[in-house]
């Protein structure tokens, strides 16, 4: 089980007010003595502040026009944050939100996985949550409904059922709202997409701009803010990486490697002499080279790394 300080997303957007704040130039001495008051209020002002200067750390890189506005974005958020304090630029609109999206918002979460790292963890009514390799999740649980936001990578949820819980199970990604009607569900985030496997019962599916539909079990599909993609059947064994494994039935082995390379750190190719090569079995995820050395003991291919350190699978010579 976690031991991550949970902290609500309106003291994570405080918290970005005042970091923009103090990195502006033009901050005062009072300025910075009031930052140190709210950090010093609660042990979540303090939580939100330590992981937005590790995320600085990261972003030491990113060109200022760009990271910049990142940070004004989160800070607004959904409503106004210390009113006056935080002024969201307009122009390069697009860059912040795809940062504010794919970087921010994963560092700042409540939960985090590094690459190659799963992690389980029991929520507040009891519901297990699975987190998957490189994923970023915040669970905000309140008066009116149980929320999972999924910001990165890959969940597995399975909702507990505690006496007199009316509220709803919700897992929001950018793409929609997927509602638990007692049931065990994988969610994957993709770039355009976001996929979905229910194992047990059911589940209501809300596109943001579209009409909701329900998925029963032993089905998956895909959807975008504009809709639901084609239902069809759940592949078998689409909750085996909470035990560590990877399941294929003859799926490519260029599938299989861009699989097994988001359990690493170091870049992973597969060369189109064999990327057609048809794959079934059962992979190690938690030792990505011995599963490498699996495959090429099964099929006529080798191992090899470039000079550029990008490991590269090929035909045998």
């Amino acid at each position: 089980m976690s031991a991550t300080i949970h902290v609500d997303a309106a003291v994570r957007r405080v918290a970005v007010a005042w970091f923009v704040r103090l990195n502006s130039g033009t901050a005062t001495e009072q300025d910075h003595r009031a930052c140190a008051e709210w950090r010093h209020q609660d042990s979540q002002h303090e939580q939100a502040w330590l992981r937005l200067q590790n995320v600085q750390k990261t972003l030491g890189s990113v060109p200022g026009d760009i990271a910049t506005p990142t940070l004004k974005g989160i800070a607004h958020g959904r409503r106004t944050v210390l009113k006056g304090l935080v002024c969201v630029a307009v122009s390069g609109t697009g860059a912040w939100l795809a940062y504010r999206e794919r970087l921010w918002q994963p560092y700042l979460a409540d939960e985090r996985t590094a690459i190659g790292e799963r992690r389980r963890v029991v929520l507040d009514d009891g519901s297990t949550l699975h987190i998957n390799t490189n994923s970023a999740v915040d669970v905000e649980f309140d008066s009116r409904a149980r929320r999972v936001h999924l910001h990165r990578g890959e969940i597995l949820l399975v909702s507990a059922h505690p006496a007199g819980e009316q509220r709803p199970l919700l897992v929001e990604s950018r793409h929609g709202v997927m509602r638990a009607l007692g049931t065990r569900f994988s969610v994957r985030l993709h770039e355009t997409h976001t996929r979905i496997a229910v194992l047990e019962h059911a589940v209501e599916i809300r596109p943001r701009d579209a009409a909701g539909m329900r998925l029963d079990a032993d089905h998956a599909t895909s959807f975008d803010e504009r809709g639901v993609q084609s239902i069809h059947e759940a592949a078998a064994g689409s909750d085996a990486w909470t035990r560590g494994h990877l399941m294929v039935s003859d799926r490519s082995l260029e599938e299989v490697i861009a699989e097994l390379a988001r359990y690493r750190s170091d870049k992973l190719h597969c060369a189109p002499a064999v990327a057609g090569i048809r794959v079934s079995g059962v992979l190690p995820v938690d030792d990505t080279d011995r599963a490498l050395a699996i495959l090429a003991g099964r099929f006529p291919i080798v191992i090899g790394a470039r000079a550029d350190g990008v490991v590269v699978v090929d035909a045998r010579r």
